[in-house]
């Protein structure tokens, strides 16, 4: 029965054009607990709003063998407003002269990771479900993955190795550049498809996690409603698009405010890009009083648009952008006219927070500036 299961795992691969990740399925991760002599560094964290403390033991550990690094990272952005600043938790092992190396993460929710390698990016933006092990063999010309979350780990790879490469980047930027409204809007609606596509043919014999399924949903319903946004004011064809009733159409079955959404890490920038998007499809066609009053409108559009901590996410988007833009201005003879401002803008749109201490965090790092 393994046999069989192996085989069809690869059937599917090689379909795909996938042959070099024959490695990547999988053996039992119990057996991994009965060896010897391997040096774990236990990472334990205490973050109240991912419930790390209470949370399920979730475990990321791995090996190394030729050329071992002197450290291995674990990088997590612990929330949205994180991912914003681009703050992100790092963690640190040091591996064993066996080339292992370990992390133990305790939360209740999704764990979205990236590894290092000396500092090197190894991959990005990968999930386990709270509870879920993953170890991982690194060898020169193979990488293996065995664990509870060698399902969905081993997806999210062939997924990228298919999807996420230069051909479907070149592709995508021909598509926003030549295709008018519709034709790009039917592009993206394909994409979608055949993502899904390929997800339901992974899993056709196995059944998917119901959670990761979820965050499967969630992360391609994103992507794709934020390609759509920003073809609004990265296409020469996008001009007003958001206000187009056919190209908006593509958009209205999705539900902005899907709670499921916060499973994913692209809901964060859909946050910024569909009030921006929106606001740029104003501008350009209505004239230089929606630019003019960008903030304002990108607020307004925002809080139309969301609801609850989404809302109070998108509009600190809105007023991030705007700390950027005073950054910017350290050192230069405007930048006390520009700092004044930006504390004025910050004191009006404070009262709009529902989470008073995301507002403080912008403070904080407005004040910052003034060092």
């Amino acid at each position: 029965m393994v046999c069989t299961y192996l085989h069809s795992r690869i059937q599917l691969f090689e379909k795909f054009g996938l042959r070099t990740l024959r490695g990547v399925f999988f053996a039992i991760f119990e057996q991994i607990l009965t060896m010897k002599h391997i040096v774990f560094a236990f990472v334990f964290l205490f973050i109240t709003n991912l419930s790390f403390a209470q949370g399920k033991r979730t475990v990321v550990h791995g090996q190394f063998s030729g050329e071992i690094p002197k450290e291995v990272s674990l990088q997590i952005y612990r929330s949205i407003a994180d991912r914003i600043d681009g703050e992100m938790l790092t963690l640190i092992a040091s591996p064993g002269n066996d080339g292992s190396f370990g992390f133990n993460i305790y939360t209740d929710e999704p764990l979205c990771f990236g590894m290092l390698r000396d500092g090197q990016p190894m991959f990005r933006n990968k999930y386990l479900a709270p509870g879920d092990s993953a170890y991982f063999t690194f060898s020169k010309n193979n990488s293996l993955i065995e664990g509870t979350g060698r399902e969905c780990l081993g997806f999210q790879f062939a997924f990228d190795k298919l999807y996420d490469n230069n051909d479907s980047a070149t592709a995508y930027r021909n598509a926003y550049k030549t295709l008018s409204r519709l034709e790009f809007a039917q592009y993206m609606k394909q994409r979608r498809e055949g993502h899904q596509h390929f997800f339901d043919e992974f899993f056709k014999e196995i059944k998917s996690p119901a959670l990761f399924k979820r965050v499967f949903i969630a992360t391609e319903d994103l992507d794709f409603a934020i390609n759509m946004a920003q073809y609004s004011w990265r296409s020469p064809n996008g001009k007003g698009a958001l206000l187009d009733t056919a190209f908006w159409s593509y958009l209205k079955h999705l539900n902005f405010n899907n709670p499921d959404y916060f499973l994913s890490y692209r809901y964060e920038h859909f946050l910024r890009e569909l009030p921006y998007g929106m606001w740029h499809s104003l501008s350009s066609t209505y004239g230089s009083s929606y630019y003019s009053n960008g903030l304002h409108v990108r607020d307004s559009l925002a809080k139309h648009y969301f609801k609850g901590k989404a809302y109070d996410y998108a509009l600190y988007h809105i007023l991030n952008d705007r700390l950027k833009g005073t950054k910017e201005q350290v050192g230069k003879p405007e930048f006390d006219k520009y700092y004044k401002q930006t504390e004025a803008v910050f004191a009006i749109m404070s009262k709009r927070f529902n989470d008073k201490a995301l507002y403080k965090r912008l403070q904080k790092r407005l004040l910052e500036l003034k060092k």
